[in-house]
């Protein structure tokens, strides 16, 4: 199996898909341009981090809804 270069385009694509900020895109095809891709690695793990970030922090907000509605089920009985 060859390794296949995958399009600017569907770079692109995938990283605004995913919520990158215009500063990370402009950052990654910086180091891409310069085949950096231990800079390339850098800035997905820092996008990635802040994706899990906001996914905590969602999860926090979805435990205090479950909480709510099992104490509203829970003063019911």
């Amino acid at each position: 199996m060859g390794s296949q270069k995958i399009s600017e385009n569907k770079i692109i694509t995938c990283l605004k898909d995913i919520g990158c900020q215009q500063k990370d895109i402009d950052c990654f095809f910086e180091s891409y341009k310069q085949q950096d891709i231990n800079q390339q690695i850098l800035v997905l793990k820092r996008v990635r981090c802040h994706l899990l970030e906001k996914t905590h922090q969602y999860q926090k907000k979805i435990d205090c809804l479950d909480y709510l509605i099992c104490q509203i089920k829970n003063s019911q009985k």
